[in-house]
Formats: C-alpha cells, structure tokens, sequence
C-alpha cells in the first residue's frame, strides 16, 4: 500500500531535510517495551516516513534497540544522539567523554557515522571550556572524513535519492564547521 510521503522541512540551516515529525526513541529503550514491540515501533516510524531518529545514552536500551532494528536502514534516516557524560572509563564533560560517548553510541548503534552530536544538558560554563571545542571539532573531522570516504564513492552506481543523501550529508558537514567556528566565537568572545 502506497502511503503520501511525509512532508518535508530544512533542518535549521544544515543542510538536512527532515519530516514535519520526528521520532523521540527514548521510549524504546523502556525496559517494558519487548525486543518485538522495539522493532516493529522503529520499523514503521521509517516505513511511515520519519526521517529523523533522536537518542541518546540515558534512554535505556533505545541505542542497542536502534542498532538491532534499524542498522540496516541507516541511508533512510537522519540519526540524531547526544552524549558527554556516562562515558565508561571517562569523567563527564571531559574530551574522553566525549570520544568515548560517541564511539560507544556507534558501536551501540551499529552504525558508521551519527548526524547531529548533542551535547546533553550540559552546563553553560562547561561549554566555554577550550578543550571540549576542541574535542568536538575533532568529532565533527573524524566525521568529515567518513563523508569524505563516501564522497569518494562511485556514484554511478547509487540512485538519485542515494546520490541526494551523500550531497545532503556534505552540506552538513560544511554547515557543521560554520556552526563550530559560529559557536568558538560566541563562546570565546571573539
């Protein structure tokens, strides 16, 4: 059965398009929720035309839930995670945390790259700190890299819609390094 797409709207000036909804996966990682219930909620949010997936560390098993369900599908949505605290072997709001935080949502996840990195009720003054700028630009490279490696991909063999993500996925990364360099200067006072 054909169902109309969703529609869709800019992601502030990202680059991304995303649905009018999203989809909040706190909620999947409740423990009351089954591994069947999981997947079948995740599934059919993709299949309805969600296109931006938003997690985080503290929801319960919502990573590992997403990883076993959606790690397949990972083209047909934007995945948005947070993180900077309740890194194993880390002090939170710390460069390692930040590292760590993001390669164990990967690994949670099952996933090569995470869109959107937020950091998570992180204190204001936490975020003037030089070395967690640092630590996310390194983040935002590291990622940059991957898009560089897809980028290198021959396109002659994806589709359009394929082709679109890839070209959507290197607008963001160039908006990203806007945002990071927009936010040093806001945080540092330059």
């Amino acid at each position: 059965q054909n169902e109309p797409r969703m529609q869709q709207r800019d992601f502030g000036n990202t680059g991304l398009k995303v649905g009018v909804l999203g989809f909040g996966a706190g909620q999947v990682g409740a423990q009351h929720l089954s591994e069947d219930q999981a997947g079948t909620l995740l599934n059919r949010a993709i299949d309805r035309g969600i296109t931006l997936v938003d997690t985080a560390r503290g929801h319960g098993l919502s990573e590992e839930r997403i990883g076993r369900h959606l790690s397949y599908r990972r083209h047909d949505f934007i995945l948005s995670s947070k993180g900077g605290y309740g890194a194993q072997g880390a002090e939170d709001w710390t460069p390692p945390a930040i590292r760590r935080g993001i390669e164990q949502a990967l690994t949670r996840m099952r996933v090569d790259w995470i869109d959107i990195f937020h950091l998570h009720s992180c204190p204001l003054e936490t975020l003037r700190r030089d070395d967690l700028l640092s630590a996310l630009d390194e983040a935002r490279q590291a990622l940059a890299s991957h898009q560089a490696r897809l980028g290198n991909m021959d396109k002659s063999r994806l589709d359009d819609e394929e082709k679109g993500i890839l070209d959507a996925r290197r607008a963001v990364m160039q908006a990203a390094g806007q945002l990071y360099a927009a936010r040093q200067s806001a945080v540092l006072g330059v």
